[in-house]
């Protein structure tokens, strides 16, 4: 599915490959695990998703010391700041100047608050510092 769009854009690598949920009737281990060999096969640099239980991103097979690295940041960061490491990420996106409209949506009034929390949450330059370094 991956190869003919490369093809076709002239690139030999997708900058990131992402989704939201897993195919229905196929585990969510099985969609990461794909995402992997594309990524040991040099297909795609990195993975995104949303909708995944934390546990299941959490499985070493699937993340990478990168990764591990930017979940203790936000951690960390979100402690420090007394939020939730999902606020921290949406706010840490939001102050990117690269990016200009940071896509979020929430199915529940719980995942709607949150979203606005982190829409008025302010990371500091530590904070930022901290992130930043964890993703290099």
């Amino acid at each position: 599915m991956l190869h003919r769009p490369l093809g076709r854009s002239g690139l030999a690598c997708a900058p990131t490959r992402s989704t939201s949920t897993s195919h229905p009737g196929s585990p969510h281990e099985e969609t990461l695990g794909a995402y992997a060999d594309l990524i040991k096969a040099g297909k795609v640099r990195a993975i995104g998703c949303s909708n995944f239980e934390p546990a299941t991103l959490r499985a070493k097979t699937y993340m990478t010391d990168r990764g591990f690295r930017i979940v203790a940041a936000l951690e960390s960061v979100a402690e420090r700041l007394q939020a939730t490491p999902g606020q921290v990420a949406v706010a840490w996106v939001m102050a990117r100047p690269a990016i200009a409209a940071p896509i979020a949506s929430g199915r529940t009034v719980e995942q709607v608050r949150d979203l606005i929390a982190a829409a008025k949450l302010v990371l500091d330059a530590e904070s930022l510092h901290t992130l930043e370094t964890a993703s290099a």
